[in-house]
């Protein structure tokens, strides 16, 4: 038993140190602060709705609760008559109230002023005079009642006769006036009520004022404020400077001296008042002034009036306090410390540290102190049992909130719990280890499942993931009692379940019962298709974009590997092509399958083909002026198709008849056969025609196709002379390096097929040729370069025509009679020479005709068989046979 008490007596000298904590208790008080604030920041019905809160949770301050929701329906919403109904509310609910006589003056004040109801203001007079005879009001009651009647009301009794009460503090709302006296006792006029008539600058009875003022001096409106009031400044020295104030409609007087603190307060000087008289001086020297000094008090003072307030602290440390509140602080603020009584001393605004005061009670509340209980644990370990309780407290805690004073401590050898905490906690504590401290052991079931199909190994650990089990190692065990364990038995293929749990049984037999199948149709398998048509790694990339997946590994050499896993498939699937046999290796269920196969077949598809016959020739300016006026004068247009030609040429506008003879430029004209194989048999019978080349290209739709004819040509890329004094006459060498470029025609041509039988062709023409001309001391040789590149849209079969591009050639001919031309003087008259200059334009034709199945394409080469055959049994050896396909018109 001693050592019991030894150790009850370590845990309390242990937390003695520790401050005691409690639940938070709010001073009723600071409610009506917090309605104050409200109604001054214009939340007029949320301050109504404390107040009304505040009459029904805290009666004792009813009377309170009810003057200041007087108040805010008088000065801020303006509704007389509910004001005056809840002024004589007081009286009747709160009849020994020290506030009955204040609000029989309020209610009296608004009849007479806002209602102009003398009767109604006279009775209300009377009332309050008659039942509180003794109260603070009763000369202001008695003024206002002679003022109406002419009469003061009976004998008012003497100072002499009166018991003197108790000092008390005034209502909210209401500030004392010590400029009327009687016999030593205060004649005390609320400022909501202040209407003499003292001041020369308004006129006779005005209840408001308009303030106007552009950049006056401060002192100025100092003055005016004076007069307009009736009260009395003392202005520092220091205070200077100009003020700039515009009021959009009428100020009504008892809130024109608040507007005048505000005023101050904005350019830094503030009002102290000192008796009869009001200082006018700095914020620092007004701190430094004697200031009305409230202690633990909620007295009302106006917001912007400078005060110094003293907080007496209960459970915080005034130093932390300080820091915890000075972010608050305004600029001209103040705050002191006092360690030995642990006081906050604050000097500020009213209404500032009217705030401040609201933080201070809410952070500093009384805590009750701490007790210390034992709890014999009979089930469970001490231990677990001690931590499992810190766990839940410190959940319990707000995070970034103090840690409460709470504290469990486990003794093993005994297996009891100590509880270090206030009350509150302590039945927390005990109803939780009541619960933890069961014996749960003749609710554990245990039971052993057998799998035939599937694996217990795996089917635990789905299990354990779906459940959010630990392992068994980890599991935590309150006297050897664990919650739910599954441990699989391979040699058995089984799964031992042990809980407490009836519904974890249940849940477990469900999916194992849907889990232990036997392979069925929706088992995963491999499936090869050899593609006809598209390419392998394409398609696979393609079917992954369209079932969801990513490409992952290459598998092999050739082989892409993608796998997917969307909504819409019933299983993952892995598509891996194989370019090397052009193959697709598709692993998935039958059920996906028949969706995959089908995308397949869609996609797989042969591609059509684009046979295109083209012919680059060229001829002199004359032969194509003919050509083109023959097209214009033709007329044949193709179906649906407009003949016509368009020129690139930024010069301007040319006649379309003169289209194909104009001087640069691309021109394109579209036509049938029969019109251009006339016209195109005339350009190939004549001498001035140069058939470059005929060639024929067969383009998959969408692919590019190209053709490159001519020769490898040296051309020489640099040059560098090397040896030893070049310049005085050493010797040196020359060295070339030489490249070889194909000279001739390049024809890259792209087709695309559309829906309604035309065709879109991306073509670029590049003809180069070779000339011989001597560049210094070195014979050469110089090309010219021509090159087409434009889309254009035909039909299947039509023809277009591209030309306008230009070339000069200038020839020198000399003729002469032999030997007699070489004679001296005499040799002229037998010889003569000229110069010609002519111009050639480079003409292309193209047909394209679509092949879109080998019935197609077998058509086109039996009717390329028959029309050489032709040739080369009427024409054997021809050179321009090969032209001849161009000019048969088309069936």
């Amino acid at each position: 038993m001693s050592k019991m008490k030894l150790i009850f007596f370590a845990l309390i000298l242990l937390l003695a140190g520790s401050p005691a904590i409690s639940q938070t208790q709010i001073d009723p008080r600071s409610r009506l602060n917090e309605a104050k604030v409200l109604a001054q920041d214009g939340k007029l019905d949320s301050a109504i709705e404390l107040l009304d809160n505040i009459l029904v949770s805290t009666p004792s301050i009813g009377a309170e609760a009810l003057f200041q929701k007087g108040l805010i329906q008088f000065t801020r919403q303006k509704k007389y008559d509910d004001a005056i109904s809840t002024f004589i509310k007081i009286a009747e609910l709160y009849p020994e109230s020290r506030l009955c006589d204040d609000a029989y003056y309020y209610a009296g004040f608004i009849a007479q002023y806002r209602l102009s109801d003398s009767g109604r203001a006279l009775q209300l007079y009377r009332t309050g005079y008659e039942n509180y005879p003794h109260g603070d009001y009763r000369f202001s009651i008695a003024d206002k009642i002679k003022e109406l009647s002419g009469s003061t009301p009976g004998e008012l009794l003497s100072n002499d006769a009166l018991p003197r009460p108790e000092a008390q503090k005034p209502p909210e709302g209401i500030s004392v006036s010590s400029d009327r006296t009687d016999a030593g006792v205060v004649r005390r006029t609320p400022p909501e009520t202040d209407v003499s008539d003292t001041s020369p600058f308004r006129p006779r009875g005005a209840k408001s004022v308009t303030v106007q003022f552009d950049k006056a001096p401060l002192r100025n409106f100092i003055q005016w404020v004076a007069q307009v009031t009736g009260r009395n400044f003392i202005i520092d020295d220091d205070v200077s400077g100009e003020i700039t104030v515009f009021s959009g409609k009428q100020v009504p007087l008892t809130e024109l001296y608040r507007i005048f603190l505000s005023i101050l307060d904005v350019k830094g000087f503030a009002a102290v008042e000192a008796g009869n008289v009001t200082k006018i001086v700095t914020r620092q020297q007004a701190a430094q002034s004697e200031l009305p000094i409230l202690i633990d008090d909620d007295a009302y003072v106006p917001t912007d009036r400078v005060i110094t307030r003293i907080f007496r602290l209960k459970s915080i440390s005034a130093a932390s306090l300080q820091t915890l509140i000075r972010p608050f602080l305004l600029g001209a603020d103040q705050v002191a410390v006092n360690p030995e009584t642990n006081s906050l001393i604050v000097t500020g605004p009213a209404g500032n540290v009217a705030k401040i005061a609201e933080i201070i009670n809410i952070v500093d509340s009384e805590r009750t102190p701490i007790v210390v209980r034992s709890y014999l644990i009979n089930h469970a370990k001490a231990a677990q049992i001690a931590d499992k309780l810190t766990n839940i407290f410190a959940s319990l805690n707000p995070q970034g909130a103090t840690a409460p004073a709470f504290k469990v401590i486990a003794d093993e050898r005994t297996n009891m719990v100590y509880v270090l905490a206030d009350e509150a906690y302590q039945s927390t504590a005990r109803d939780l280890i009541r619960e933890l401290d069961t014996d749960r052991t003749a609710d554990r079931i245990v039971k052993v499942i057998l799998l035939n199909y599937a694996k217990a190994d795996e089917v635990t650990k789905q299990l354990r993931t779906l459940l959010g089990l630990e392992s068994i190692d980890n599991a935590p065990d309150y006297g050897g009692i664990t919650q739910t364990i599954l441990i699989p038995d391979m040699r058995l293929n089984s799964i031992s379940l042990s809980t407490f749990a009836p519904r974890i049984v249940t849940l477990v037999d469900s999916y194992i019962s849907r889990i232990d199948q036997p392979p069925s149709d929706n088992l995963r398998s491999l499936k090869i298709i050899r593609l006809q048509n598209a390419e392998a790694s394409k398609l696979a990339e393609i079917l992954s974009k369209m079932f969801g997946a990513q490409q992952t590994a290459s598998s092999a050499a050739g082989a892409a590997t993608s796998e997917a896993t969307v909504a819409g498939l019933a299983d993952k699937v892995i598509i891996t092509a194989d370019d090397r046999t052009n193959s697709l290796l598709v692993t998935s269920t039958s059920v996906d399958w028949i969706k995959i196969e089908k995308a397949i077949k869609d996609l797989d598809v042969r591609k059509t083909q684009v046979l295109i016959d083209a012919v680059v020739l060229e001829t002199n300016l004359d032969e194509a002026r003919n050509l083109g006026a023959s097209l214009m004068t033709a007329n044949q247009p193709s179906e649906g198709h407009t003949i016509g030609f368009a020129r690139s040429d930024p010069v301007g506008f040319l006649p379309t008849y003169q289209a194909l003879a104009a001087q640069g430029g691309l021109t394109i004209g579209a036509a049938r056969g029969s019109v251009v194989a006339a016209m195109l048999n005339a350009l190939l019978t004549s001498s001035k025609t140069n058939v470059l080349q005929m060639p024929q290209i067969l383009a998959l739709d969408n692919e590019i196709a190209t053709l490159s004819v001519g020769n490898l040509t040296p051309i020489v890329t640099s040059r560098s002379i090397s040896g030893d004094n070049v310049q005085i006459g050493g010797t040196s060498s020359i060295f070339q390096n030489v490249e070889y470029r194909n000279i001739g025609l390049n024809l890259k041509l792209k087709p695309h097929i559309g829906n309604q039988g035309d065709i879109l062709i991306e073509s670029r023409i590049e003809i180069q040729n070779r000339n011989t001309q001597a560049e210094a001391g070195l014979s050469l040789p110089v090309f010219t370069t021509r090159e087409i590149e434009q889309k254009f849209q035909i039909q299947d079969g039509d023809y277009i025509v591209l030309g306008g591009l230009l070339r000069t050639q200038d020839d020198f001919v000399q003729t002469e009679t032999p030997w007699l031309s070489r004679i001296p003087l005499l040799g002229t008259l037998f010889k003569s020479s000229r110069t010609t200059n002519e111009k050639t334009v480079l003409l292309i034709f193209l047909r394209p005709r679509v092949v879109t199945d080998p019935e197609r394409s077998r058509a086109i080469t039996e009717e390329e068989h028959d029309q050489f055959s032709a040739e080369s049994s009427t024409r054997p050896g021809a050179a321009g046979t090969e032209s001849d396909k161009w000019i048969q018109p088309e069936n």
